[in-house]
């Protein structure tokens, strides 16, 4: 992943890191999903990455959102 990509939001929840995804989409902020779970194991997370230009406003609105 490039450089200027940064997390936003982590989760052990598939479902509510898409729905963050979504969530930015919706305000026109491009967001990648990254799977780090262990599919043998079940373990480890999802993550949401934004480009660093993007960061502070995604913060607020998944906070208006409950996504935090």
């Amino acid at each position: 992943m490039e450089d200027n990509w940064v997390l936003v939001f982590n989760t052990t929840d598939e479902v509510a890191c898409e729905r963050a995804k979504v969530v930015l989409k919706k305000e026109k902020i491009k967001s990648v999903v990254m799977n780090k779970k262990d599919s043998n194991f079940l373990i480890g997370e999802y993550q949401l990455y934004v480009n660093v230009d993007n960061l502070g406003n995604a913060r607020e609105i998944l906070k208006a959102f409950n996504i935090e």
